[in-house]
């Protein structure tokens, strides 16, 4: 490749003006945990075994074990999509280039969903692990879509990042460097009645409730027992809480989870100890 910025620097070495080059070798054939060494040879051979003059460059070093990470954080609050924040600084990401985001479910020990990832700069990480090489940019974010991943409430799943050699699938085709963040269980949930009143139709309330229990039972009802036995019950058609969601944007579809019911029955009916139920159904 022509180099004029050699051709001034080098005036008086032959060919300096088309010094330069470019050669692509496919990772795949390199163990990257070995030190890697690029050699320039001019030879007189066509096969390049004989009369030749070797140049050496600085070795690539990717065999630190350094391998860090941390999952900032996960959303499921709009219901449709998983969407996972964090880093995963290794030196092995300036060969391994290609990103991949990989949820595995522990409990069905079985992959669930990859996404690639999406960049996003570190400097924080930088600063704090400056031997890692690539670092500033080990920052990422990776959006799953709920309808592919057929989560299951209750089962414990692990985010795996992945950088890997190979550009297909998961990476798993190349060579590849893992982290395992620490599992997440879908386990959480919340409730609060912002306010409760008994009309002559039955009792008036509003509040918000959200569980992960409805990725699998999606249908919400209110119920209302006097003494522990049912006086009534009313599904609810949950809408928007935008601050439930910033507070508890873990929990499946806290962006909705809001609602205003009366649910009626008689008033006289209530004899006792009232007490009022929420709950997640799956029909």
């Amino acid at each position: 490749m022509a180099r004029p910025d050699m051709a001034r620097a080098f005036s008086g070495v032959m060919g300096a003006a088309t010094a330069g080059f470019q050669a692509d070798f496919s990772l795949n054939q390199f163990n990257l945990n070995h030190r890697l060494q690029v050699l320039s040879r001019y030879s007189a051979s066509a096969d390049g075994n004989c009369d030749y003059v070797d140049y050496w460059f600085v070795p690539i070093t990717t065999e630190s074990e350094e391998n860090r990470g941390n999952l900032d954080g996960y959303r499921l609050a709009n219901g449709q999509s998983l969407v996972v924040s964090g880093w995963h600084a290794t030196n092995r990401a300036q060969l391994e280039t290609h990103h991949f985001l990989i949820l595995y479910d522990q409990t069905a020990n079985q992959q669930t969903g990859v996404v690639v990832a999406t960049t996003v700069a570190r400097p924080d990480v930088a600063r704090a692990y400056p031997s890692i090489g690539a670092v500033g940019r080990s920052g990422f974010t990776g959006s799953f879509d709920l309808q592919q991943l057929n989560l299951v409430a209750g089962h414990t799943y692990a985010v795996v990042s992945r950088y890997s050699t190979s550009d297909q699938g998961n990476g798993s085709q190349g060579q590849y460097t893992d982290y395992w963040f620490s599992p997440l269980t879908l386990n959480q949930q919340g409730a609060w009645l912002d306010s409760v009143k008994m009309t002559t139709n039955g009792l008036q309330v509003a509040g918000w409730m959200a569980s992960d229990r409805a990725i699998n039972q999606p249908y919400a009802f209110v119920i209302v027992l006097n003494n522990w036995r049912e006086v009534g019950r009313s599904r609810l058609n949950l809408v928007a809480r935008p601050d439930v969601a910033q507070q508890l944007g873990q929990v499946y579809n806290s962006q909705h989870s809001g609602f205003t019911q009366l649910v009626e029955f008689n008033p006289a009916a209530i004899t006792g100890t009232m007490q009022v139920i929420l709950r997640f159904a799956d029909d």
